[in-house]
């Protein structure tokens, strides 16, 4: 039988929304916000001096993980917090960031290459300032929690600004992939981002709501539906491959431990459609119109070499080799090959060396272990707590296949906020459970079952 660990969220023992979520005007949080904030900037900001309101803003936003970084180092030093908080996977891509910092000596652009190190490193920092609390593990899931808004609320600004390019496309059936790598922001002046960075956006709220959808009921249940139609349609609309086949599978994924019953609803709704598909009651072309669309019109080689991602992964591999202990420093990929190396590893491999890649794949790997033992060693008596961990999962999923054709947790980006608090938090559920259980755990019974409670 496995360890039965009754988890109650300190915070559900207070009263009222501010002692739940009032933390959130705390100064870690506003460290953490400016770290979104800065999303989509760079080191050229500072190459000229700015003349318009925008310029100066963008100028502004560049800064701020120079001062995430300073004073989360202040909070460092005077808030010690939980020792367990930079422990486990986090301290494995700690360690990447800490060799990619010291490899900007060999980047052929050291101050840039600088900037993404701070960059990468004030993540942790402000991290460490947001759940240095007395209950960590509280403060980690409400990190993830103002992650996945913040996501969301970045998600409905795009498609507001991108109204005049998303509108035609929806109505002419445009293709949507070319048209969102050339659109601008006008209103911002700033570029657009990319239909696969779209479509990351949307799989956040996308996999949260679909956890929930089977959790909720009545007017709950109408409010993830609205939340997750137009973000699956939106992650389709956008053409990006990586994402379509990365939301497949994270899907597939959490269904795995929403319990029997909603397992076997899983299995007979993909029967069903399967059959559809085999006895042409849904139309061969309408199956061919959407495979055309997902190959957005491409020739066979293209989609062999994956949009040309596998001549940068030959290059990537040729420059990590000329320098494989030490590596070239961040962003050394379009520093020395001139483009985007589209994978996560070669990129972590080109940043840091051998050294840091194995420390960023441990990282990862130690991750999707803690993942595994929690589901199968302990049952987890708290509902709200076991959806969430099913959430976390499902994102982290998403991620972890998009790791392939993208690079996800290994630079400062959008995939990184969303990675780390996933890992802090896993890792100090782990140290919870295990905690809890005592020197007297029992033998885990070998099914996922354990994790459910019954009739889920």
């Amino acid at each position: 039988m496995p360890a039965i660990i009754t988890l109650q969220t300190d915070i559900e023992n207070k009263d009222g929304w501010l002692k739940r979520w009032g933390h959130i005007v705390s100064i870690p949080a506003v460290l953490w916000l400016m770290l979104w904030f800065s999303i989509n900037t760079g080191p050229g900001a500072f190459d000229s001096e700015p003349e318009s309101l925008i310029e100066w803003l963008n100028v502004i936003r560049t800064s701020f993980q120079y001062v995430v970084a300073l004073v989360g180092v202040v909070y460092l030093v005077v808030r010690h917090g939980n020792s367990g908080i930079m422990g486990g996977p986090v301290q494995m891509w700690l360690i990447y960031g800490l060799l990619g910092l010291l490899a900007t000596f060999m980047s052929p652009e050291p101050y840039d290459a600088l900037y993404w190190a701070v960059a990468y490193l004030a993540v942790f920092l402000a991290m460490r300032a947001y759940i240095s609390v007395d209950s960590a593990l509280d403060a980690a899931e409400q990190l993830n929690k103002l992650n996945w808004i913040v996501t969301t609320l970045f998600l409905l600004a795009l498609v507001f600004f991108a109204r005049d390019v998303l509108l035609p496309i929806i109505i002419e059936h445009k293709m949507a992939y070319g048209a969102f790598g050339e659109a601008q922001l006008r209103a911002l002046e700033m570029p657009m981002s990319r239909s696969s960075g779209m479509a990351r956006f949307a799989a956040v709220p996308a996999l949260a709501a679909f956890v929930m959808l089977w959790h909720s009921r009545g007017l709950k249940r109408l409010f993830w539906i609205a939340l997750f139609v137009p973000s699956i349609y939106l992650i389709y609309l956008m053409q990006s491959r990586g994402a379509v086949f990365s939301m497949a599978f994270a899907m597939s994924f959490v269904l795995l431990f929403q319990g029997k019953r909603i397992r076997m609803l899983g299995i007979v709704l993909i029967s069903i459609f399967s059959l559809m598909l085999v006895t042409d009651v849904i139309p061969v072309e309408t199956v061919n119109s959407i495979k055309d669309y997902i190959y957005r019109g491409q020739s066979a080689e293209d989609f062999r070499t994956l949009t040309g991602r596998t001549r940068a992964w030959d290059y990537g591999l040729a420059t990590g080799l000329e320098s494989p202990w030490l590596g070239w420093g961040f962003q050394a990929d379009r520093f020395l090959i001139k483009e985007h190396v589209h994978n996560t590893y070669l990129y972590a491999f080109m940043t840091a060396g051998l050294p840091g890649l194995i420390a960023f794949m441990a990282g990862m790997v130690w991750a999707w272990v803690l993942f595994i033992k929690i589901i199968w060693k302990y049952k987890i008596d708290n509902p709200s707590r076991r959806i969430f961990l099913i959430q976390a999962g499902g994102i982290l999923a998403f991620f972890t296949v998009r790791s392939i054709p993208e690079v996800c947790g290994a630079l400062f980006a959008v995939d990184y906020m969303i990675m780390l608090p996933i890992l802090a938090y896993l890792n100090l559920l782990h140290n919870k459970l295990e905690e809890n259980a005592g020197p007297k755990k029992e033998t885990a019974d070998a099914s996922p079952e354990h994790f459910h409670s019954r009739g889920s």
